[in-house]
């Protein structure tokens, strides 16, 4: 049994390194980039601004980059400070009147990041906006 399982694991291992490397050989045969030194979002933006011929302005005023630099934000999720909650209505079996109504709510904004992505950008001529 043990040298059946060595044996499955070491093919899978070697498949996937096979893979990976073919991954990694049609990556910079086609874009000129390797894709083991960039995450997928970074790969994805280089790829596309070689085919797009499209060359980004960069921002002369500091000040412009610097508010810029401050609005990055990390990945972070939030589920909440609580492992389990139920809720206390009259749309679920388990009402208790004599308890204080208690509703919960889900966001589903996993894609903000893609979304942001497909939204248009300025690539030159930069300048502050007209605050109202």
């Amino acid at each position: 049994m043990k040298d059946s399982l060595e044996f499955s694991q070491n093919l899978d291992v070697k498949q996937l390194s096979d893979i990976w490397i073919n991954f990694r050989n049609k990556c910079f045969e086609t874009y000129k980039i390797d894709p083991f030194t960039r995450s997928a979002s970074r790969f994805s933006f280089e790829a596309f601004l070689l085919y797009s011929n499209v060359e980004i302005e960069l921002l002369a005023d500091p000040e412009m980059f610097m508010m810029i630099e401050s609005q990055a934000r990390g990945e972070i999720s939030i589920t909440g400070n609580k492992r389990y909650a139920h809720a206390n209505n009259k749309h679920v079996s388990r009402n208790d009147e004599s308890k204080k109504p208690y509703y919960l709510i889900y966001f589903d904004a996993k894609n903000l990041y893609e979304h942001s992505l497909s939204q248009k950008l300025s690539f030159s001529n930069y300048e502050w906006g007209n605050p109202k």
